[in-house]
């Protein structure tokens, strides 16, 4: 976080990621990340996600797609890379993570459709984990709590 912000050192956000990815313990994006299918749907009725998000891997799998969304260290901002990292870490328990996946999916950008329903999800999966969402009442509405399989 120090090389991407220049905290005591000269800023150099393309070293920052690759330390953050080394920090994450994935092996490979293609493979862990980018080919994984998550399923906010699934994760709620399961209850699969851990209570605790584990540590160092979901802080720095979080701040991944932080570096994606906002391009630091990229060549050009990538939100759907940065939404496939957001929802990886959410899955592993990541709150604040759950939150950022519910906004992002609540609003329509110009390389995917908003999805109300998968946003509430993720909103209804932080909300059971202490988030406090203020005017959120419709995360509950039955038009957004129907399962689906994809995005």
């Amino acid at each position: 976080m120090a090389l991407r912000h220049g905290y005591g050192v000269i800023p150099d956000q393309e070293e920052s990621f690759h330390y953050l990815f080394t920090a994450t313990g994935l092996k490979s994006e293609l493979h862990d990340v980018f080919e994984v299918e998550i399923n906010p749907f699934e994760l709620e009725r399961n209850q699969s996600i851990p209570e605790i998000a584990p540590e160092p891997s979901a802080p720095a799998i979080y701040e991944c797609a932080i570096s994606y969304l906002k391009g630091y260290g990229m060549d050009h901002e990538d939100e759907i890379k940065g939404l496939k990292f957001l929802e990886k870490v959410a899955s592993m328990g990541h709150l604040d993570a759950m939150c950022l996946s519910g906004t992002i999916w609540s609003k329509k950008s110009s390389v995917r459709r908003k999805d109300l329903a998968r946003a509430a999800a993720w909103f209804r999966i932080a909300e059971k984990r202490g988030a406090h969402l203020i005017g959120a009442e419709w995360i509950y509405k039955d038009k957004y709590c129907l399962l689906y399989t994809s995005p």
